[in-house]
This record gives C-alpha cells, sequence and structure tokens, in this order.
C-alpha cells in the first residue's frame, strides 16, 4: 500500500504531450459539478494515473477505491417524487418527450398525457 500511495515523478510539461489537458479538465469539471453524490475516475495505468491520484489524495479529496464493490452504492434509485419534478422541468423547457417518460417513471398518468399532448 506504500507504494500505491508514494508520490508520483515530477513531470516537464511537454506542450504536444499535454495538449489533451485542457479537455479533459473541462470534461472532470463537469462530470463533478453534474454529480449528484460522487464520482468515480477510473484509469486502469498506474503511471498514467498517478499525478492526479496523488493530487486528490493529498487534498483529501479521493480515496482508494475496492474495484471488487465497485457496482455497490454507486447509483441511488430516484424517488418518483424526483422523477416528476425532473418531468416538470423537462416540460418547462419544451422537452416533452422526455418530461412524458420521467413523469411514466414518476407515475403521474395525468403529466405522461399532458406531456405527450404538447409533443
Amino acid at each position: 500500500r506504500t507504494s500505491l500511495l508514494s508520490a508520483p515523478r515530477p513531470e516537464t510539461f511537454d506542450r504536444q504531450k499535454h495538449s489533451l489537458l485542457c479537455e479533459e479538465l473541462k470534461m472532470l469539471y463537469t462530470a463533478i459539478t453534474r454529480a449528484r453524490v460522487k464520482v468515480v475516475i477510473y484509469d486502469s495505468h498506474r503511471e498514467k494515473r498517478a499525478p492526479l491520484f496523488h493530487f486528490l489524495l493529498a487534498k483529501r479529496l479521493a480515496h482508494v477505491f475496492d474495484s471488487s464493490k465497485a457496482s455497490a452504492g454507486l447509483g441511488t434509485k430516484s424517488s418518483e417524487e424526483e422523477w416528476c419534478r425532473r418531468g416538470k422541468n423537462l416540460f418547462d423547457n419544451k422537452l416533452y418527450s422526455h418530461a412524458a417518460l420521467c413523469f411514466e417513471r414518476g407515475g403521474d398518468t395525468r403529466g405522461v398525457l399532458h406531456a405527450l399532448a404538447y409533443s
């Protein structure tokens, strides 16, 4: 376990090698800001993941995750009320077919029919 937590070797900045960094940081930002509960970042290449992994550990923003338990607790089931709220939001944004699906999952038959009438 100590080798896993040992600091990575510092890398010198190479414009060509790190050209994708900006786009990847944008995707990471989007994932973090859209997550409802937690974000799981997976990279099978130990050496390449080390810099970000160690940075997040040092800032106490990450912990080691046992991949054998990966499916346990990753998702949370939305309540019918949450589905209906999401349906109303989609309806208000004129996304009627998507709203109908949310209302259906929320058990709101009237909402489904109302959304389908507009689609």
